[in-house]
């Protein structure tokens, strides 16, 4: 009798304990995706260019992996010369979407270097140009996923 009432509290502390993390996580979520859109399942059939994912079951890839991503952009970017002879030096974030078809879509400047629209417009034009990604999927369907990616200047 007493080795089922333990189990049974222990069944019950399990289940509180995972509510408690489950309520955490999703306050977590809220917080790090404040300015993002949810969009729920019954929006997967609906898409449209303004709708996207930030995680998924199955995230996009780049064609060949992460690899061949940073060989990508290592042999399309151009650091500006401008920029150069000044010696200014810095990180550029650029969002993207990868669209449900694998297509590269609202490509934007996230935060720039001051003072260098040379190398903000270097960065936006690179991941702009890039190839069709394998797209994200989310119960089985292709979605819309974005990405937040930064491309670093240093000389």
């Amino acid at each position: 009798m007493n080795s089922k009432l333990l189990l049974t509290l222990f069944a019950f502390v399990a289940l509180l304990s995972h509510s408690t993390v489950h309520a955490q996580v999703q306050e977590q979520l809220k917080e790090t995706n404040v300015g993002t859109r949810t969009v729920t399942s019954d929006d997967i059939n609906k898409q449209d260019e303004e709708q996207f994912y930030v995680a998924v079951e199955q995230m996009p890839e780049f064609i060949g992996g992460q690899a061949k991503l940073m060989e990508y952009i290592n042999h399309e970017i151009h650091y500006p010369i401008n920029s150069k002879e000044k010696g200014i030096q810095g990180t550029v974030y650029v969002g993207f979407v990868v669209s449900a078809a694998g297509k590269i879509t609202q490509v934007k400047l996230l935060r720039g270097i001051k003072n260098a629209d040379d190398l903000n417009a270097e960065a936006l034009r690179v991941m702009s140009n890039m190839p069709d990604w394998k797209p994200g999927k989310q119960n089985g369907k292709n979605v819309s996923v974005q990405f937040t990616f930064p491309i670093k200047f240093a000389q």
